[in-house]
């Protein structure tokens, strides 16, 4: 039995999907959802953090300092994955 290159193609993207779909290994979009709620986490402890009136009673401008560090690089990771994402499918 013959089958065309497209056929062949076909075959072949249709098994990834599937063994991409039963992997044991996380996906781009499943570390990209990740850091999404990693991110969105963050922004619930800086708002925390700013309510709690910790900012204006004590001096914390490393740990402030620290926090926008960690909120800047998880939306740059964010971003990286989702470009890694797209470029996936």
């Amino acid at each position: 039995m013959k089958i065309t290159r497209r056929q062949l193609r076909r075959i072949i993207r249709e098994e990834r999907s599937r063994l991409v779909e039963y992997s044991d290994y996380a996906s781009y979009a499943d570390i990209s959802d990740s850091f999404d709620d990693i991110y969105m986490m963050l922004e619930d402890v800086l708002a925390k953090y700013v309510e709690s009136g910790w900012l204006q009673s004590r001096d914390h401008a490393a740990l402030v300092s620290d926090l926008e560090k960690l909120t800047v690089d998880t939306s740059d990771l964010m971003t990286v994955f989702n470009n890694l994402r797209t470029t996936e499918k």
